[in-house]
């Protein structure tokens, strides 16, 4: 019975590093197909789930990345970096005014100033104009307002679109 377990465990173990360094490598759909494998046979687990997200997002698999984002949002491990990847989603959807709800709730529940939310939000607003604070208002911080200009917007939004690992 233990040499059953053990195999079992070395084979989830196998196909996780599969899936790991096909995303590493770029290989996206392969990924996302092998995360799903594993899955399938032993459980959605939110860690698998978020690197099934990942993967789908990265090969534009967009619907199927936004329901493994929300198995884990609906679930107990709701947390900062699945709204962030929430709003990566949209916001490479087009969806700005939804990314931007995504990212403000990165930013409620993790505030720290490394959190990319921030960037992320303010990017966004730059975008499609927006006067949100992403923390605390630049004038209590004593730091001048972003603004950005447009070409600079497009060149970064066009980056942004690129393939990018999550």
């Amino acid at each position: 019975m233990v040499d059953l377990f053990s195999r079992l465990f070395r084979r989830r173990r196998h196909l996780i590093v599969q899936a790991d360094e096909n995303r590493d490598q770029g290989k996206s759909a392969e990924a996302a197909r092998l995360y799903q494998k594993i899955i399938d046979e032993w459980g959605a687990k939110p860690s698998l789930l978020m690197q099934l997200g990942n993967s789908l997002k990265d090969s534009r698999n967009y619907e199927k990345a936004y329901t493994a984002y929300m198995q884990v949002w609906e679930s107990e491990n709701r947390s900062a970096d699945v709204a962030l990847q929430l709003g990566h989603l949209l916001k490479l959807q087009g969806d700005f005014d939804n990314a931007k709800k995504w990212y403000s709730h990165s930013i409620e529940l993790d505030g720290n100033d490394n959190n990319p939310a921030h960037r992320e939000l303010l990017f966004v607003n730059a975008i499609v104009g927006g006067t949100e604070s992403t923390d605390r208002q630049h004038d209590d911080l004593g730091v001048p307002s972003v603004s950005f200009p447009e070409e600079a917007v497009l060149r970064h939004f066009r980056t942004e679109l690129q393939y990018r690992p999550s």
